[in-house]
């Protein structure tokens, strides 16, 4: 079994001073595929003022739903994911996976890194 490692949001500091959605660029997507097993490693250096989604789809114009959402503050935090798992479980790897940025707060910051690791 092979395990590929892919970027799913090099480093990134984001800031503003108003509401606002930050969505990923849709060409920055990765298509999972069939791979069967997935990490989701979050790399938060600082968040404040917004929440950091990651989220999944099955088909890219599909219904998109949260698989995982930080906390402010900082920290680090695997999240492992697998085809097998339920559908509706926030534990299922779907094809389709993106990040998106809401800032609630009119001073807001977000400094995040992304990794996904995938194995067949």
């Amino acid at each position: 079994m092979a395990w590929k490692a892919i970027d799913l949001q090099e480093h990134i500091c984001l800031a503003g001073t108003t509401t606002y959605t930050i969505l990923q660029d849709e060409e920055d997507w990765p298509q999972i595929g069939d791979y069967r097993m997935a990490v989701l490693d979050f790399q938060v250096a600082g968040m404040r003022g917004c929440t950091l989604y990651v989220e999944g789809c099955e088909a890219q114009d599909g219904v998109w739903t949260v698989v995982r959402a930080t906390p402010g503050g900082c920290f680090e935090q695997q999240f492992y994911l697998n085809r097998k798992a339920p559908q509706g479980s926030p534990d299922r790897l779907p094809r389709y996976l993106r990040w998106r940025l809401e800032a609630d707060s009119i001073d807001w910051l977000a400094t995040f890194q992304l990794g996904l690791t995938l194995r067949d």
